[in-house]
């Protein structure tokens, strides 16, 4: 799982960044070209922030622990998000998107579960990692997030 401060972070990221896009979007419907830039201004820099958020997720990814201690660890073609006895899961990047995965341990010819989260920059990664970690119970639930289900 995120650190509970990080993911109460992206929460209010994205609350900003949806209520600055509704307000630009509410401004440009009536025409006032003044409100309506200083509404883009204030899109921008809600975006500008979120991608801040998105950093900081990838810097803690990287740093290699979530808030459990779990090690993160850097693979070929993507990260391995957690292990257990009873599943291995893992985010790897492919041809459009990153895809978060779920296997049986110490098998990877066959995986159960593919979910994709589209886009190759670093929000998509942010949001297949984050659903990877809070993932319980992957052989019987979805993960949170995803934009389709491949297998």
């Amino acid at each position: 799982m995120l650190a509970p401060s990080l993911h109460l972070t992206v929460e209010a990221a994205d609350a900003a960044v949806a209520a600055a896009h509704e307000a630009y979007r509410a401004v440009r419907t009536a025409g006032d070209a003044g409100a309506a830039t200083a509404a883009e201004e204030r899109l921008r820099d809600a975006i500008a922030a979120r991608s801040k958020v998105n950093d900081r997720v990838v810097a803690a990814a990287a740093a290699g622990m979530d808030r459990d201690g779990q090690q993160l660890e850097r693979i070929d073609n993507g990260w391995r998000v957690k292990v257990t006895d009873e599943y291995v899961i893992e985010v790897w990047k492919t041809l459009f998107n990153w895809r978060l995965v779920v296997m049986v341990p110490n098998q990877q010819a066959y995986v159960e579960h593919g979910f994709c989260y589209f886009g190759l920059g670093l929000e998509s990664l942010t949001r297949a990692i984050a659903a990877g970690l809070e993932w319980e119970d992957p052989f019987t639930t979805k993960p949170a997030g995803f934009d389709k289900q491949a297998f």
